[in-house]
């Protein structure tokens, strides 16, 4: 059987950009609701089951605020 350690890490300085889909949206919310300070998703796919996701982290404590940015 297999064993996975993990440590957390203090920061991590990365900027991704991957288009809009609906798995990497709904873990980039989990991840985030993680994580502590500010993390801003990008291209995240507003689909009913992501929104789903959304409302979790939010009743789980995260604070979760929607800014529409213009194109």
């Amino acid at each position: 059987m297999s064993v996975l350690h993990s440590r957390p890490l203090r920061h991590v300085p990365v900027e991704l950009s991957v288009p809009g889909d609906k798995s990497i949206s709904h873990r980039a919310v989990m991840f985030a609701g993680l994580c502590d300070g500010v993390t801003h998703i990008d291209n995240f796919l507003p689909s009913d089951d992501c929104l789903a996701s959304v409302k979790a982290m939010i009743a789980l404590g995260a604070d979760i605020e929607h800014v529409r940015q213009g194109i």
